[in-house]
């Protein structure tokens, strides 16, 4: 048996789990995505088809509109390349005032950011979250670049296929790409390719597509498990090769694969796209109606007497028919009028599009200007958390499947390349934990900065009916805890070591500014003593006297 055959036998296993997927996601494709959803659709599978326009099902383009809202409020709410949107620490809150360890988890997380910079990730995290926000399941892989560091590839739906473990945790992508026999050749060698490929390359038909099928799952091989727990295949899926084109390893999980809302024991996550299809397809129906009995109204089809069959005849505004019109007939007039009622039409369509806006959480990205009356900066802040509640479990979900195995996959790919600096000796055995920092995820912290902030206002009105009402709150550590909140770069806010010799200085000054001041003092009460005139009925003379 070949020993490509159980590579084989796996895709077509996967296969089959997402065939009854299929026609559900194909049909968010044709009213959401058309571009979207390769291999859904057979004729998606040709190059000559790849192009042609997939749009016939789309009217209104509200809904896609609203995915797009979703998928851009999520770029910059939560993967924004203008602000950090996570930090690194550890929890050891003795160590994390170790103003070495932070300095170096702040270095480094600088070091992340320039890498992810100078990688294509803000250009594709975008697709990711327009997939995700469709079809409930999207895939990224992430992998090693000689001119970038870091090269990110995002696949769309119908073109992967997913497994998990015992704990609901994706472990295997089996993935589907076409490529070229001088791409075949390039990348894999002569001596690696089908003879089919190898032909069409040597003929000249260097473009000529090959269906490949690119396997990363956990290690098969227990002696290479340790060093690379992850393994990865090339093999041809059309072709007449039965050989293995590559067979390598990842030392960790090489691709991300969030799902946006699990259900059960399902692979693939339900989405916001899947909930709003009958609104989209209902919107759809009515825009198409409504155009149809305008076209009606405007152009409505005419009855004409059978004298003027064969007549030259005009529909043109300002033209003029004539006819021979015996008694009791009609001339040329509508079959039948139809009258709209525009204002109700446009209410019922406006109330389907609000609610695809709503499933699509527009509400949450666009809180001014969906506001009816005008509110306050502090009202509009407040009726943002309370949307965000809604928001709250997508992004849990969000930083367990997607965010932290991509930090984790971009900093070991940083460590190969040398760029994280060696890390302080008080790390040694410390596990280093990722903290969220971004926009929605600092809303979502609102709830516990705004009750830091409570606490203050209210301590500094009561200190003013009762002074020591200061004593109950520890400021400087309300401090630490409200920076840690709201991500402040550790550079800024001192350790409580330095802090205290901070204070120790300050009091040692203190203490000699008044011992400075007491000498003054002294001296200058001395020469007052030695200037003062003594008489016979001076206290000082009875003094001088007593003294003799």
């Amino acid at each position: 048996m070949p020993k490509i055959d159980k590579y084989r036998k796996r895709l077509n296993s996967l296969e089959n789990k997402f065939e009854s997927y299929k026609t559900h996601l194909d049909d968010i494709v044709q009213h959401l995505l058309p571009q979207h959803g390769l291999y859904l659709k057979r004729t998606d599978q040709q190059d000559s088809d790849r192009g042609k326009k997939k749009n016939q099902k789309i009217i209104n383009n509200t809904p896609k509109e609203s995915l797009r809202t979703l998928a851009s409020g999520m770029h910059g709410g939560l993967t924004s390349p203008s602000r950090p949107w996570f930090v690194l620490t550890i929890d050891d809150e003795a160590l994390k005032e170790n103003q070495g360890v932070k300095d170096w988890l702040h270095d480094v997380r600088n070091i992340m950011f320039a890498a992810l910079a100078r990688s294509n990730f803000y250009d594709v995290i975008y697709s990711i979250y327009l997939e995700l926000a469709a079809f409930g399941t999207a895939a990224m892989l992430i992998e090693e670049d000689f001119e970038s560091i870091i090269r990110f590839k995002p696949l769309t739906i119908g073109s992967f296929y997913l497994a998990q473990d015992a704990n609901q945790r994706v472990n295997t992508l089996y993935h589907k790409l076409s490529m070229t026999s001088e791409q075949l050749v390039e990348k894999f060698g002569e001596d690696k390719v089908s003879q089919s490929v190898l032909t069409c390359y040597q003929n000249g038909q260097k473009d000529k597509s090959f269906e490949i099928v690119q396997c990363i799952q956990p290690q098969t091989e227990p002696e290479l498990a340790e060093r690379f727990p992850y393994e990865l295949v090339y093999y041809e899926k059309s072709g007449d090769g039965d050989n293995i084109l590559l067979k390598s390893g990842y030392r960790n999980k090489p691709f991300v694969a969030p799902r946006w809302e699990l259900i059960g024991d399902n692979i693939y996550g339900n989405s916001p796209g899947m909930d709003a299809l009958g609104d989209i397809r209902m919107l759809q129906t009515m825009e198409n109606k409504k155009l149809k009995g305008l076209d009606k109204t405007v152009d409505p089809p005419m009855n004409a007497p059978m004298n003027m069959k064969g007549k030259a005849k005009s529909v043109v505004a300002g033209a003029v028919n004539y006819s021979d019109v015996t008694q009791g007939q009609q001339g040329f007039q509508p079959t039948y009028q139809v009258s709209l009622d525009y204002s109700n039409i446009a209410f019922e369509l406006d109330r389907v599009e609000n609610r695809i806006r709503k499933n699509f959480f527009n509400d949450i990205f666009l809180t001014i200007s969906s506001q009816q009356k005008q509110m306050t900066a502090t009202e509009v802040a407040r009726r943002h958390e309370e949307r965000l509640m809604v928001f709250g479990p997508i992004l849990e979900r969000l930083n367990s499947e997607l965010f932290a195995d991509l930090i984790d996959r971009v900093y070991l790919i940083l460590d190969g390349f040398g760029q994280i600096p060696e890390a302080p000796e008080e790390l040694t055995g410390k596990e280093v934990d990722v903290e969220y920092v971004s926009i929605l995820a600092q809303s979502q912290k609102a709830v516990s900065t705004g009750a830091i902030e409570q606490l203050l206002n209210f301590t500094g009105a009561a200190a003013n009916l009762d002074p020591s009402a200061v004593n109950k709150v520890d400021v400087q550590e309300s401090i630490d805890q409200y920076a840690d909140l709201v991500g402040v770069p550790p550079k800024i806010v001192r350790s409580d070591v330095a802090v205290a010799a901070i204070e120790q200085q300050q009091a040692a000054q203190r203490a000699a500014a008044q011992a400075m001041q007491n000498s003054r003092e002294l001296a200058e009460t001395s020469k007052t003593l030695s200037d003062t005139e003594l008489d016979k009925n001076s206290a000082l003379d009875g003094i001088v006297e007593g003294t003799q």
